[in-house]
């Protein structure tokens, strides 16, 4: 009994406490790769959601023939159906190609909507915490502003100032 091969109890012991520590560790740097994954996924898809509304309505307010002007005080931007006239607002209205159309943020849906008189609504981005346009009347210019975040994703802004060319 002298010459048996083998491990004994505390060497079988060690090896799997070493074992264990290894899969742990590639487990946690695995898990954390995931999560920065999926927070990247987020983040690119809310800034492809604020690239696409921005571009689709830019082109539209480019092409507008004119801006919805209830009176001469408002610079033409709707301004959150309260009456009172600002050049800060989350709704606008325009006229293009005969129709009349309105962008605007839906609270609710965390959406911007795109409506069309007569026609209905429309989503146009999700994920969406804030749509601003600023009138400039000088320089014939729109700012759009949309500000998005989809879980860990983090807020995310997108800009664009949009010149009215039959202004």
């Amino acid at each position: 009994m002298n010459n048996q091969k083998g491990f004994t109890l505390v060497e079988t012991i060690i090896t799997l406490t070493i074992f264990s520590f290894l899969v742990t560790a590639v487990l946690l740097v695995y898990a954390e790769g995931y999560l920065n994954y999926a927070k990247n996924n987020q983040k690119i898809e809310v800034q492809e959601n604020l690239r696409f509304a921005l571009s689709k309505m830019s082109r539209e307010i480019r092409q507008a023939s004119s801006l919805n002007k209830p009176s001469d005080s408002n610079p033409g931007i709707d301004t959150n159906n309260d009456g009172i006239p600002s050049n800060d607002c989350d709704k606008i209205t325009f006229s293009l190609n005969g129709k009349t159309i309105s962008y605007y943020y839906d609270f609710k849906g965390k959406e911007i909507q795109r409506s069309v008189y007569g026609e209905g609504n429309n989503p146009v981005a999700s994920h969406v915490t804030g749509l601003e346009f600023q009138y400039d009347s000088n320089a014939k210019t729109v700012t759009i502003i949309i500000k998005g975040k989809r879980l860990n994703s983090g807020e995310i802004s997108a800009i664009t100032r949009v010149l009215i060319r039959s202004l």
